[in-house]
């Protein structure tokens, strides 16, 4: 018994049209190539060729074993939609725009249908393009996935005190979920279990990243630190010198100061770095935010910075936080500023002496990571 022809499914129709009329000038719009597609999805190269690829005649048949090989599955077409800054009715759009035209796959009823789904939003923004996000603005999220962080920042100084002191914090760090964010979680050394869940992401046409930080307990805490994405750093994120606001506990007072973060070492812990999408954080994140390990992490995070390695990246990066924060230019302040404190803060963790990689020894020895 012959199978059904997929040409006359709406829905197939409609997922071919995106791969064969979309797909391409979308990912050329925003500087990617069938490799970087493929590997976003988990896909072959080949089969991403595939669903690109124009049929080679009007009459052929595509069966329902073979149609989710000629064009991506609904599934990775919403993948898709975020992987490209492209709405689902706009990528249709496009589509019934070609098949109007030419007719490679559309029926005047499946064109018709296609209309429908595409909707008032597409008609209303028929040139609406992509969103600028530059050609590595996903890339650049990517480079904080699975890292562990040694952040430093200053205190105020405690009664009989007269200079503050540098405190410690540590962030681990997830892998990226489907919306562009890495997610993570952060305590301040020696209040492991007082946590603070974050997000980490990087507005559109930005080199900047934003750590949005948020605390359930205590006196429910927000911050949110703002880096530098340097585009010289290859690969994984190494360090940050960047800017923090918070609220004092006490006075309520908001405050601005500067804030670092080196990466320390991969973070393999499987609480933080098997969460790939938005459904399965709220579980993670409530059983990080339990810490029943927190006593023990206190006693090493205490080992850890009472060590000599951290003590000796104390008096490299107090001079660091402790200059004035820069004055506003009229009514804005720019936070590029950022990017030469970043230049100058990498050199002087990174390169040379290679503190970052004694600190990462350092802590793998006192958390029993090695």
């Amino acid at each position: 018994m012959a199978q059904e022809n997929k040409l006359n499914d709406l829905e197939y129709c409609v997922r071919k049209g995106i791969g064969m009329h979309a797909l391409k000038p979308l990912r050329n719009g925003v500087g990617k190539r069938q490799q970087d597609v493929a590997e976003y999805l988990g896909v072959s190269q080949s089969l991403v060729c595939k669903w690109e690829r124009r049929p080679g005649c009007r009459n052929h048949v595509v069966t329902s074993t073979t149609s989710n090989h000629e064009a991506p599955t609904m599934e990775q077409v919403l993948q898709l939609c975020v992987f490209l800054e492209m709405s689902f009715a706009r990528m249709v759009q496009i589509a019934i725009d070609t098949e109007s035209r030419e007719r490679f796959l559309f029926s005047d009823e499946i064109l018709g249908a296609a209309r429908v789904i595409a909707g008032s939003q597409s008609q209303r923004l028929p040139n609406m393009p992509a969103d600028p996000k530059g050609p590595d603005h996903f890339e650049l999220i990517r480079k904080l996935e699975r890292s562990v962080y040694l952040g430093s920042f200053l205190s105020e100084p405690s009664t009989g005190e007269s200079q503050p002191r540098v405190e410690h914090f540590l962030m681990e760090t997830s892998v990226p979920l489907r919306s562009g964010a890495v997610p993570a979680f952060m305590h301040v050394v020696g209040k492991a279990g007082n946590g603070y869940r974050c997000n980490i992401v990087s507005p559109p046409n930005q080199r900047h990243l934003y750590v949005y930080m948020r605390q359930d307990s205590a006196r429910n805490d927000r911050a949110i630190l703002v880096f530098y994405g340097d585009e010289d750093i290859q690969g994984l994120y190494a360090c940050g010198s960047g800017a923090m606001l918070s609220t004092d506990r006490k006075s309520g007072a908001k405050r601005l100061q500067w804030v670092t973060i080196v990466r320390i070492c991969d973070n393999n812990d499987e609480l933080t770095s098997n969460c790939e999408d938005e459904g399965q954080m709220s579980g993670i994140q409530r059983e990080l935010s339990l810490l029943a390990r927190s006593m023990a992490a206190n006693e090493a995070d205490r080992s850890f910075v009472a060590s000599d390695v951290l003590r000796g990246f104390d008096d490299v990066v107090c001079e660091h936080l402790m200059r004035p924060l820069p004055s506003p230019e009229g009514w804005k302040l720019d936070l590029d500023c950022l990017k030469d404190r970043q230049d100058e803060f990498y050199k002087k963790v990174c390169l040379g002496g290679g503190v970052a990689n004694d600190l990462g020894s350092c802590w793998r020895k006192t958390h029993r990571k090695e």
